[in-house]
C-alpha cells in the first residue's frame, strides 16, 4: 500500500502515517520504508498506546476447542456485559456458535442476543451487527474473526475474549483495542490459551537464544502441517511466557513512554486495573458489573451434569494433598471476600468463618472436579449467603483449582510414564543380557563338543580297541521284498466314482 501511494503522489505532499501497533525496529524500518521515509529525512512521534481502562487477562482453557462445547466462556458472559469472541478459524467460530445457539432457553430471542461478523457473511449482515451492538441493549454476543480487528468503533463493548491468541502481538493488541470506547467504561481483554500452546511458546523462547537451522514441517495423517515452535510469533511467544506483568511487557515492547514508569508493574505503577499476574500477586478482587441499563438475560445454562451417569473413580474424587490445596484456595477466597465486604462498610459484625462457611467448603471439596458450569455451582451453593453476589468469583477461584489439579495430575502422569518407560527398558536390559549369557554357555557347549570329536579323530587310540579273536566280518544286509504290482483294474477303481454307474443295455 505504502509503494502504491508514495508512487502516485508528488514529492512535494506531505506523508502522515498512523498506527496504534507499531513496535521500534524492523517493524518500523519496514513500514517507513514502504512508504519512502527513510532515516533522518523524517519526524517520529511516538505516543503511548496503553489503555489504563483495560485489564489484560490470560488464562487457561479447561476445555479443548477441537469439540463443540466451550465452558471456559459461560462465566464470562453471565454477567450480561456486551462481549466480542475472537476466533482464529470460521469452524471453531460455527461451533461455538451452535453451542451458543444451544444453551440458550427456548424462548429467548436467539438470532438476537448473538451474531456472527466474518467476510462470508453478507456486507449488509454485517454492517447491521456493528449497528445492532450500539443500537440493540439485547444483542450481547458478537463472534468475530480477523475482520472485525481494525477500523471498527463500537463503543459499547466492554469485554473481549480471545479464544486462542492471534497470530501475532500486534493482532492482539488490535483486538483488545476495540474495548471500553468510554473512558469512563472498564473493559476486560481476556486469552484463554490452551497447554499446548504454552508448551510450543516455551519452545520457540528456547529457539531464540539457541538458534538451530530449521527441520522441514512434518504433516499430519490429514495432509495439514503441525504446528510446531518456529511458526509461533517471537513476540507472541514472550508475551505468552511472561511471568511478571503482561502491561509492563507490552509497553516495553511498544516502547510507551514515559519508560520509567510504563515498564513498572501494575503493583508499582499503581494501576488501576491490574493485569492477571499482578492480582495475584496483589490478592486483589476486582468487579466487571454490567451497566445499570443492562437488561436482564435469560441464564446460559450448560448441559445439566446431573444427568450424566455418576462416575465415582478415583478421577472424580480428590486425593488428600489435593484437598488440602483446594481448601487453602477456598480460605484465601473467604478472606478476600471478608476485606472486600469491610470496605464496603457491609457484615461487619461477622466472622470470617461465615464468609464461606466450613459446611460449604466440604461441600465444594466433595463435588469439585464435577462442577463444570455456573449454575452447577449455583446449585451446589443453594444455602450460601453470598451465592448472588460473589458466586462468579467463586466460580472462577473453582476454575484455578481445577486447572492447577489437572496440570499437578498431568505432571504426575507423565513422570509415572517415565519411571515404567525406564523399568521396562531395564528388563528388556535384563533379559538381553541373560540371552547374551545363554548364547556364550552353548556356544561355549558347541565348541567343547567339536572339539571332543576333532580329539577324537586326530587320537584314533581313543578308539574301541578289539582283540584278536573278535569276529570282524561284515554281514550281508537284508534287502525288503518289493511291494506286489498292482492290476490297471484296481488303479482305475481308485479313481473312479464312488457310486455304481448305471449300465446300458
Amino acid at each position: 500500500v505504502g509503494l502504491f501511494l508514495r508512487g502516485r503522489l508528488p514529492s512535494s505532499i506531505s506523508v502522515v502515517g498512523l498506527s496504534a501497533t507499531l513496535a521500534p525496529g524492523k517493524d518500523t524500518e519496514a513500514v517507513c520504508a514502504s512508504l519512502g521515509l527513510f532515516h533522518g529525512c523524517y519526524r517520529m512521534i511516538r505516543r503511548t498506546n496503553e489503555r489504563p481502562n483495560i485489564q489484560i487477562s490470560v488464562q487457561i482453557l479447561t476445555h479443548g476447542l477441537a469439540g463443540y462445547e466451550f465452558p471456559d466462556l459461560l462465566p464470562f458472559l453471565a454477567s450480561g456485559r456486551k462481549a466480542i469472541i475472537h476466533f482464529q478459524s470460521l469452524p471453531t467460530l460455527f461451533r461455538c456458535y451452535v453451542y451458543l445457539w444451544r444453551i440458550q432457553p427456548s424462548t429467548a430471542n436467539k438470532l438476537r442476543r448473538v451474531r456472527m461478523y466474518h467476510s462470508l457473511c453478507p456486507p449488509a449482515y454485517n454492517e447491521k451487527t456493528i449497528q445492532l451492538i450500539d443500537g440493540d441493549p439485547r444483542c450481547q454476543i458478537i463472534l468475530a474473526t480477523i475482520a472485525f480487528s481494525n477500523g471498527i468503533n463500537a463503543r459499547s463493548l466492554l469485554d473481549s475474549i480471545s479464544l486462542a491468541p492471534a497470530k501475532t502481538l500486534d493482532i492482539l493488541v488490535q483486538d483488545k483495542g476495540r474495548l471500553a470506547r468510554v473512558p469512563d467504561a472498564l473493559g476486560r481483554g481476556i486469552i484463554l490459551v490452551s497447554k499446548t500452546t504454552l508448551t510450543l511458546a516455551e519452545k520457540r523462547i528456547k529457539s531464540l537464544s539457541n538458534p538451530l537451522p530449521l527441520l522441514p514441517t512434518k504433516k499430519s495423517k490429514g495432509g495439514r502441517k503441525s504446528k510446531t515452535a518456529n511458526s509461533m510469533n517471537s513476540a507472541m511467544a514472550q508475551f505468552l511466557t511472561e511471568s511478571h506483568c503482561y502491561i509492563a511487557f507490552l509497553n516495553k515492547h511498544y516502547q510507551n513512554p514515559p519508560l520509567s514508569t510504563s515498564s513498572l508493574d501494575c503493583i508499582a505503577a499503581n494501576r488501576a486495573l491490574p493485569c492477571s499476574l499482578c492480582l495475584q500477586r496483589s490478592e486483589q478482587n476486582l468487579d466487571f458489573p454490567a451497566p445499570p441499563d443492562t437488561p436482564r438475560f435469560p441464564p446460559l445454562a450448560a448441559p445439566d451434569s446431573s444427568s450424566k451417569p455418576a462416575n465415582s473413580s478415583s478421577k472424580s474424587r480428590l486425593t488428600r494433598d489435593e484437598r488440602k490445596l483446594a481448601k487453602k484456595h477456598l480460605q484465601k477466597f473467604g478472606t478476600r471476600l471478608q476485606q472486600l465486604e469491610h470496605k464496603r462498610g457491609r457484615f461487619l459484625e461477622h466472622p470470617r468463618s461465615l464468609f464461606l462457611p466450613s459446611s460449604i467448603q466440604s461441600t465444594l471439596l466433595d463435588k469439585m472436579l464435577s462442577i463444570s458450569s455456573l449454575s452447577d455451582l449455583q446449585s451446589t451453593v443453594h444455602t450460601w449467603r453470598h451465592r448472588d453476589s460473589h458466586c462468579m468469583s467463586l466460580y472462577q477461584v473453582i476454575l484455578e483449582i481445577q486447572t492447577e489439579i489437572g496440570v499437578d495430575r498431568d505432571e504426575a502422569r507423565e513422570a509415572r510414564n517415565a519411571a515404567a518407560r525406564a523399568k521396562r527398558r531395564e528388563k528388556r536390559k535384563a533379559e538381553e543380557t541373560e540371552d547374551d549369557e545363554e548364547e556364550a554357555d552353548e556356544d561355549g557347549e558347541d565348541d567343547a563338543s567339536e572339539n571332543d570329536e576333532m580329539d577324537v579323530s586326530r587320537n584314533p587310540s581313543k578308539k574301541a580297541k578289539h582283540t584278536p579273536l573278535d569276529d570282524l566280518t561284515n554281514t550281508t544286509k537284508t534287502r525288503k521284498k518289493p511291494e506286489p504290482q498292482r492290476s490297471a483294474a484296481l488303479i482305475a477303481q481308485e479313481y473312479g466314482p464312488g457310486y455304481k454307474t448305471r449300465v446300458r443295455r
